[in-house]
């Protein structure tokens, strides 16, 4: 298992702006999921998520993402 949070400080109050989890799966597969909170979509926070997901699977010997996209 897998999980990379981003966390975001708004004065003395810190708040999750989103994770990424990924569950590594037998052979060179890790299945992922992703949520950004409502306030912190379209900043790249996804994006950044996503990147430091998969340079940590593929670290792992995992280099093949999978999941499905909701709308």
């Amino acid at each position: 298992e897998l999980a990379v949070v981003a966390v975001a400080t708004r004065g003395a109050e810190s708040v999750m702006a989103g994770v990424a989890r990924g569950t590594l799966r037998a052979g060179d597969t890790c299945e992922f999921m992703l949520v950004v909170a409502d306030g912190w979509q379209k900043r790249g926070v996804g994006t950044r998520l996503m990147q430091a997901l998969m340079d940590e699977a593929s670290r792992r010997g995992h280099p093949r993402i999978v999941g499905r996209g909701l709308a």
